[in-house]
């Protein structure tokens, strides 16, 4: 079978830091780590109000097939895909926001998680992620379905 339609996703961007320290290396804590919310965060210098919204429609695709093993037992496989119409559900769109100008709106967490990559390359104004293209994500679902019901055909009169 194949399907489209529409569809609606709730998501939360958070990445890991050391409990502390956001600044230091989540390799470096000997597991003293904890889950950080990005949104309340503004990493691209959204200001305090106008951040993004973390429910967003997309478009729902995808093909699959069933494959029935008795009359009780089947096997459904489906691979789909949402393109959503955000492009925030990883925290990135943009450009690299004025560190000085999130450091007095949001603080030093909200700096040191803009820019994570080792040496940091944020640059006011140079390019994070791509606006140009929204985010999308796929999923494979393989299932096994237990029929409970007992379906009689009618007797002809």
């Amino acid at each position: 079978y194949l399907f489209a339609g529409l569809s609606v996703t709730h998501f939360n961007p958070q990445t890991e830091v050391c409990n502390g320290s956001p600044t230091t290396p989540v390799e470096a804590c000997n597991g003293s780590t904890s889950l950080i919310d990005l949104r309340p965060l503004g990493t691209e210098g959204q200001f305090k109000g106008e951040e993004y919204y973390t429910v967003a429609g997309g478009l729902a695709f995808g093909a699959g097939f069933k494959l029935s093993l008795n009359y009780e037992w089947s096997i459904n496989i489906e691979l789909s895909g949402r393109r959503l119409f955000t492009d925030y559900l990883d925290d990135v769109s943009g450009t690299y926001p004025d560190f000085d100008d999130l450091q007095n709106l949001r603080g030093n967490t909200a700096v040191a998680l803009s820019d994570r990559s080792n040496p940091g390359i944020g640059e006011t104004g140079r390019q994070r992620g791509s606006s140009r293209t929204k985010d999308a994500f796929g999923m494979l679902t393989v299932g096994v379905v237990y029929y409970f019901g007992d379906l009689k055909c009618p007797t002809p009169k």
